[in-house]
């Protein structure tokens, strides 16, 4: 899942657990990119969607393995799921 990074994360088996331990350890500015600098360190499948206090980031594994589609609604709303159907009303 990972390489290079701190050992005490080996014992977790949610991707999710692992990337919210390893970002208050990225020294990158500003916040939104230490949720990139971690990614880029993953191995493997992966989306995920973090909300800071100002931005919306999605990632995904650089392969598209785990697939990431961004959409908007009828209403305006922007979203983001793994499957193009749920972006259907």
């Amino acid at each position: 899942m990972l390489k290079n990074v701190q050992p005490f994360v080996a014992g977790y088996s949610s991707d999710t657990v692992v990337v919210l331990h390893l970002i208050p350890i990225s020294k990158a500015r500003p916040f939104f990119l230490r949720i990139l600098d971690v990614c880029e360190k993953l191995e493997g499948a992966y989306s995920m969607v973090f909300v800071t206090e100002d931005k919306l980031v999605a990632v995904r594994d650089p392969y598209g393995f785990m697939p990431l589609v961004m959409g908007r609604r009828s209403n305006g709303a922007l979203v983001f799921a793994s499957e193009t159907c749920a972006l259907f009303d």
